[in-house]
């Protein structure tokens, strides 16, 4: 039929901005996983910012297990204090290390743990007290001096202060130097990717400033950005075998599994684990997609998939990732390729994406039960998977399950041109 407006709630400023013919094909999604026409232009072609909050990570510990890094928590606790002494391993000529700053870099692919360790030492008892102040930051691609920043001094000052709504960043790095002054603080930069050696310097002029002894941790999966400014490098490895089970055995066996099946399901499950090459990511997105899942075939049919041959990007955790998808049933599918349409780092309203998912034809028509728990039913189910995840009281999706919504998009359209998609027939991957 033809396309309906739809009359629901959009997204709060969650679109990513792109190009004509990259929104064009983003859009056409709703006519393919709804199987139904949608005009979807009502969604606006640059995000609303001043709607949303894009910080992607924070400092609390979502789950207080973490398997198979004792030996580099002890490591980092002991760099952060000054207990455990060693050289910067950078060797860049050109990088100036500030006198009285250290800066400890852990260094690692994505999906390895990077941010979840970081949290973990951000909370432990030694690091809170040995530290005057702690401050978390996630800063992403794009190294924004006067958001990162601010960011800092959302830890140090009032929020009535009017201080976020400064943009001089001169007169905000003199605040910070005041905030600083005499106090031994930690600062986690999370996901940092600038490696320009300027911008570092300017940042951490006033951080400089702070008392003996004060730290700065930041994670990167590049090695040069942990080189360039002059710090001690930590990377962080795959797990073992063993340690890789723990976390695929703690989501995989939560669910209904009766004792008697979970005894014919462990050696599977331990085959598949070696396929997950030791990423921690895997082994939750893997163990999620099994949890309700007692049919020893299905099972099987995880370990036998093709996808596993496949090209392996990140070490192989894309294979993985994609057979959590894979799996879902047709109408998760369809919910949480949705979800892709946000940009990176979006915070979701359950209330508001179940009413958006119901606006498109995602959540079926009432029977029992009201439409919005039906579609509430869908949310936790994609949580209790792992594909949503609860951090610092926010619903977010991990960056690299964001990038694979993506790349389902372009799995499934073909984009022609500027303003042109051709949709690929339904029966294109039957």
């Amino acid at each position: 039929g033809g396309r309906v407006r739809v009359r629901g709630p959009a997204p709060p400023g969650g679109v990513p901005a792109a190009g004509s013919g990259e929104l064009s094909f983003r859009l056409e999604l709703s006519r393919r996983i709804g199987e139904r026409g949608v005009d979807m232009s009502w969604m606006p072609p640059h995000p609303d910012l001043s709607r949303s909050t894009v910080m992607e990570t924070g400092p609390i510990l979502p789950d207080p297990y973490v398997f198979g890094r004792d030996e580099v928590k002890n490591k980092l606790i002991g760099l952060l204090l000054g207990t455990t002494t060693t050289t910067a391993t950078a060797s860049s000529s050109s990088a100036v290390r500030p006198t009285s700053l250290s800066v400890v870099s852990l260094v690692g692919m994505g999906g390895l743990g990077k941010t979840t360790l970081s949290q973990w030492v951000y909370n432990s008892k030694p690091i809170q007290e040995h530290f005057h102040l702690r401050m978390w930051v996630w800063v992403s691609r794009e190294f924004d001096l006067t958001r990162v920043t601010k960011q800092i001094l959302q830890h140090l000052v009032d929020p009535q202060s009017g201080v976020q709504k400064l943009d001089n960043l001169n007169v905000l790095q003199e605040i910070l130097v005041e905030r600083l002054k005499g106090k031994r603080f930690l600062l986690i930069l999370d996901d940092v990717w600038e490696k320009d050696i300027t911008i570092w310097r300017q940042f951490s002029a006033p951080l400089a400033l702070g008392d003996t002894g004060s730290r700065v941790l930041l994670t990167t999966r590049d090695a040069s950005v942990a080189n360039a400014v002059r710090s001690v490098k930590i990377e962080l490895d795959c797990l073992s075998s063993d340690d890789c089970w723990s976390i695929f055995e703690k989501h995989a066996f939560a669910g209904a599994q009766s004792h008697s099946s979970r005894q014919n399901l462990e050696p599977i499950g331990k085959e598949i684990v070696r396929k997950l090459k030791g990423v921690p990511l895997a082994a939750t997105a893997i163990g999620g997609l099994l949890r309700f899942e007692p049919e020893e075939s299905k099972w099987r049919d995880v370990l036998q998939n093709e996808l596993w041959e496949s090209e392996q990007v990140e070490q192989g955790i894309f294979p993985a990732l994609k057979l959590s998808y894979e799996y879902l049933p047709l109408h998760l599918k369809q919910c949480f390729a949705y979800c892709s349409l946000f940009h990176k780092g979006y915070n979701y309203d359950v209330l508001e994406l179940v009413q958006q998912w119901m606006a498109h034809g995602y959540v079926p028509p009432p029977g029992r039960r009201p439409m919005e728990d039906v579609g509430r039913g869908f949310f936790n189910e994609l949580f209790n998977r792992s594909l949503i995840q609860l951090v610092n009281g926010r619903y977010v999706i991990h960056h690299l399950l964001h990038d694979l919504g993506q790349l389902i998009l372009r799995e499934d359209f073909h984009q022609m041109g500027p303003g042109q998609v051709h949709r690929i027939p339904e029966d294109a991957h039957s």
